[in-house]
């Protein structure tokens, strides 16, 4: 059984739209910083993992940072939505999402390792999964049932 959509935001439903906007200007500003610091000085910091680094183990981890760390900002809104979501009691909502994530990611790295790109590939796996799962939090977050009762509200007044 869902919980009652009014004990979402204080029974103030704008408050939904507000909390979303700021928990989504909060996680990109740490994006941000982040996504550059892997971009620009990914050597440093696979280094810092390895004792004795081989080149083609500083080479796939720069990779992986490169390929996956700008979609950090795709991933990032996909939680912000997904805390709404599981906020409001919309677990199979939230769970759809996330397992579709998963099983696209797993089918994907499994399909791509067999491309001539090779274990490469793999990583491109990651930034559509988390893609096609920011699609539809935020598709479940902008049609979730407190669109619906604020508009009732409003329509109302």
């Amino acid at each position: 059984m869902q919980k009652p959509i009014l004990c979402i935001g204080a029974q103030k439903l704008p408050r939904v739209r507000e909390g979303f906007s700021a928990g989504l200007r909060m996680v990109w500003l740490l994006c941000v910083p982040l996504v550059a610091l892997y971009i620009l000085a990914g050597h440093v910091l696979v280094g810092f993992f390895m004792n004795d680094p081989s080149s083609t183990a500083m080479a796939t981890g720069i990779t992986i940072l490169r390929v996956l760390s700008p979609f950090y900002f795709v991933v990032s809104a996909k939680l912000v939505a997904d805390g709404i979501l599981r906020g409001a009691g919309l677990m199979s909502k939230f769970m759809v999402a996330t397992f579709t994530d998963l099983i696209i990611r797993v089918v994907l790295a499994y399909a791509f390792s067999h491309t001539s790109l090779g274990a490469t590939a793999i990583w491109y796996a990651w930034p559509i999964g988390w893609t096609i799962a920011c699609v539809l939090s935020i598709l479940f977050y902008t049609t979730g049932p407190w669109r619906r009762k604020a508009q009732q509200e409003a329509s109302a007044a």
